[in-house]
């Protein structure tokens, strides 16, 4: 029998709320504040949409290993898609 993979709550950096989406590896989108984040070796890239699509960068955070996100960083494997 195949082992079923559960995708790990993930929570918005800034607004703290669960209406994330993810959009690629490791890259996730927040339809509460409009905040696009990625995960990275120990941190949280964070990004704004401008006016013209294009993503600004909003800043950095350290992860604390009890974090949300960090636990989804944790846990998130590299290299698949949403659909896998």
């Amino acid at each position: 029998m195949a082992r079923k993979q559960y995708r790990p709550l993930v929570a918005c950096p800034e607004c703290k709320g669960h209406r994330v989406g993810r959009i690629g590896t490791r890259q996730y989108f927040c339809s509460d504040c409009c905040l696009e984040f990625v995960l990275r070796n120990g941190r949280v890239d964070l990004y704004e949409v401008d006016e013209e699509g294009n993503l600004v960068t909003a800043g950095r955070i350290s992860l604390d290993d009890d974090t949300p996100v960090a636990v989804a960083a944790a846990q998130a494997p590299a290299g698949r898609s949403a659909k896998e």
